[in-house]
């Protein structure tokens, strides 16, 4: 099949026509039920509610449960690098994930984490033209999406410079080797990293309520379109 470069709108089309209306897409809620969801208030509580019982309400179980396994905690981590990608989408009205835009949008809204490496993390990183490369990590917000994200998601494994740990005290940490001091590694606390990541999504899910933002609005209803075919067409 030749391939065709689509337009978003004909990505929207395709979508709504073989999309079953029977399939759940959120607590009491079914594809069918979405045509309903004509007025952008109706439709930020959809998605408030959805991101909250699909992801929040998963990690947390997972973060507490009494006979803790290492797996719930690496399944917590995929489900933090989730929600910051599909969030800078949102935030940005991005019709795919960017990595400059999952980057800014940490910057923007987890700043408090976003701390320099010194000196920069010398790692790798395979192109989209199929080769591999040298990258220097300078900063969380890169590691964040290098280390954690592209490699949990595309390789199952978090990268070489990168660890998890729910015993430590901050969400995200940068620690020297204790044989090598000029060697680090990025420490996750994933449950606390959820935690603060909860505490974003409250933030972002106020601002499309109450916020004069214009822009801030509109992106989010251009990916609420692309994502599940429905226009908001009311206030």
């Amino acid at each position: 099949m030749q391939n065709i470069v689509l337009t978003a709108e004909q990505v929207i089309t395709i979508r709504r026509r073989n999309r079953n209306p029977d399939v759940a897409i959120g607590p009491d809620t079914h594809f069918y039920d979405l045509k309903r969801l004509k007025s952008y208030k109706k439709a930020v509580n959809f998605f408030n509610k959805r991101i909250k019982d699909r992801y929040f309400a998963v990690g947390e179980q997972l973060s507490k449960r009494k006979k803790h396994k290492s797996g719930d905690i690496f399944i917590v981590m995929i489900l933090n690098c989730i929600i910051i990608d599909f969030l800078s989408q949102y935030c940005y009205g991005l019709e795919a994930q960017k990595s400059e835009k999952f980057k800014e949008f940490f910057n923007t809204y987890l700043s408090q984490y976003n701390l320099e490496i010194k000196p920069s993390i010398k790692s790798c990183s395979f192109s989209p033209n199929g080769r591999w490369k040298r990258v220097k990590i300078k900063n969380i917000a890169e590691a964040l999406y290098h280390g954690f994200r592209c490699s949990l998601i595309h390789s199952g494994i978090i990268s070489e410079y990168g660890r998890i740990n729910e015993k430590y005290k901050k969400a995200i940490e940068i620690k020297s080797w204790e044989s090598n001091k000029t060697k680090r590694d990025i420490i996750v606390n994933p449950p606390l990293l959820l935690e603060e990541l909860k505490k974003t999504f409250k933030q972002y899910i106020h601002k499309l309520r109450y916020s004069k933002n214009s822009n801030l609005r509109d992106n989010f209803n251009k990916r609420f379109e692309f994502d599940y075919g429905v226009k908001i067409t009311k206030p």
